[in-house]
């Protein structure tokens, strides 16, 4: 009787409480520790299988746009942001750069005397991150080799071609980088907007330069030639 009054009388103190308390916790996982083990390595083991397809980490600069292939397909209404984004393993999440990207290219240009050119451009170019989700709907993620270098190429060789290969040669060929910029910037707005909508910027081109034009050694000789006679007959 005097034992089970010490009981009550520990038990009524916060200390002896605490005691009791993790006492019968551990009575209690010595009784389960197998399915307690059991339960851990198989929600472990989950956890390392379905991480992958769960969540997503992006990047600075980076935004996912969101594939529901059973509620509607590309959600065009949220994306994800930097940072782990948790997802229903079913879903998709797609990354795009938003980052102002750098390219460099080499094409094959006649010029309007009808000699071969090689030209090296550059031009940057950056996403829309408000319109993403039409970029990979309409578009999808391959859109530099599908979209601008195409309209850039052959943008460029519209200008370039008006050029003879002496004109070329000079200086006025870096001259036009401004203008195969404005027009190739205006050709993607025209040309991908997507179905029932005009003038929705999916993509922003700038700063297109033209590096190095060169011709066929011969023909690049003799061009030199031509306007190193015309300079010295200028000069007198």
């Amino acid at each position: 009787m005097i034992k089970n009054n010490e009981k009550k009388i520990s038990l009524l103190h916060p200390l002896g409480l605490i005691l009791f308390i993790l006492r019968t916790l551990l009575v209690w996982f010595k009784r389960h520790s197998i399915p307690i083990l059991l339960v851990t390595i198989i929600f472990s083991a989950s956890m390392i299988v379905l991480w992958p397809k769960i969540s997503v980490n992006l990047k600075a600069g980076e935004i996912g746009v969101i594939f529901r292939p059973l509620s509607g397909g590309v959600d065009t209404s949220n994306l994800a942001s930097e940072g782990i984004n948790f997802k229903y393993p079913w879903n998709s999440i797609v990354i795009y750069n938003t980052q102002v990207q750098k390219h460099e290219i080499k094409i094959e240009i006649i010029t309007k005397d009808l000699l071969k050119s090689i030209v090296t451009l550059s031009f940057q170019y950056e996403i829309n991150r408000d319109t993403a989700p039409l970029l990979h709907r309409y578009v999808g993620e391959k859109y530099l080799d599908k979209v601008i270098i195409p309209t850039v190429v052959s943008t460029a060789r519209g200008q370039i071609s008006s050029f003879t290969s002496e004109k070329a040669f000079s200086d006025e060929i870096f001259k036009l980088g401004k203008e195969i910029t404005v027009q190739a910037d205006t050709g993607i707005i025209n040309n991908i907007s997507p179905p029932g909508t005009s003038a929705i910027r999916l993509i922003k081109i700038s700063q297109i330069e033209i590096i190095d034009i060169q011709f066929p050694p011969d023909v690049q000789k003799s061009i030199e030639e031509k306007i190193t006679q015309r300079s010295k007959l200028e000069a007198y």
